[in-house]
């Protein structure tokens, strides 16, 4: 399925605030790139990354200077705007560190960090879930990582935090045709119970997960039938009514929507 190697997330104990600060319209809608205290870039460092995409192409450019925000820039990608910030000498953002991880060693010490944040611009205030806004963040944030010293990178509406390797393997398979990284832009999170909930999926369809396990199922065979139904419905939608979906390998299952709240009943071995 061209994900990494699977396994069961930790818990966030309090909410991923990104930047405060970065409110215009769509910064809960951000990807955040968390660095060392004195590794976090400025704008000259930031421009140069740019320029040293992999592919020999820069995926952006930056079109505005904010005279008056202090580490704040407007970048252009693919026709679209998109503000970062909070670069040096501006004051280091509030942004807190998630606790639902992926791609990194379990002992990794990940306090403290300082992040930068990459989201939306003001003319994509009601377009921060618009898969081609998200492909355009994932795609300059995975090009700025090989040449800054990025720690980690967090994703704000499903609360995660990943791995800058892990973060760049998943989202570059997404970006050429493969699966949605649906561990890390979305988080899927056991229950007590054996059941996987979804955290994020809302941001792009409206609507959250919750899959209850066929009987004698392993937590991590939910989970793969989790990962594999979120990719199916990023690229087939969200069903109006109750409905039966292969899924190739990890066979079927039936998924009607509840009649409380924006979520999705989903039984495994239909």
């Amino acid at each position: 399925m061209g994900q990494a190697p699977m396994s069961l997330p930790e818990v966030e104990s309090g909410p991923f605030r990104g930047n405060e600060r970065l409110g215009r319209n769509t910064g809960e809608a951000a990807l955040s790139l968390f660095f060392r205290p004195d590794e976090r870039p400025d704008e000259a460092g930031f421009e140069t990354a740019l320029g040293e995409a992999r592919s020999g192409r820069a995926v952006a450019r930056i079109s505005h200077r904010s005279a008056d925000e202090t580490g704040r820039v407007e970048l252009l990608c693919s026709g679209m705007t998109f503000d970062v910030a909070v670069l040096t000498p501006g004051a280091p953002c509030d942004a807190a560190i998630s606790r639902i991880r992926y791609g990194f060693e379990p002992e990794r010490d990940l306090e403290p960090l300082q992040a930068i944040t990459i989201a939306p611009g003001p003319h994509l205030a009601s377009a921060g879930g618009m898969p081609s806004v998200v492909r355009a963040m994932c795609g300059i944030a995975a090009s700025v990582i090989g040449p800054l010293a990025v720690q980690a990178v967090g994703y704000g509406p499903a609360q995660t935090l990943m791995e800058p390797g892990y973060f760049m393997r998943v989202s570059e398979t997404w970006l050429k045709g493969g699966p949605f990284p649906a561990l890390g832009l979305t988080a899927l999170l056991p229950n007590d119970d054996g059941s996987v909930r979804s955290q994020g999926l809302a941001h792009f369809l409206g609507q959250e997960l919750q899959v209850q396990p066929a009987s004698g199922d392993a937590p991590a065979t939910t989970l793969r039938t989790a990962i594999r139904l979120v990719d199916h419905l990023m690229r087939s939608g969200v069903p109006n009514d109750p409905i039966r979906i292969e899924l190739g390998d990890e066979g079927a299952v039936f998924v009607e929507p509840s009649r409380f709240g924006k979520l999705l009943l989903v039984w495994c071995g239909a």
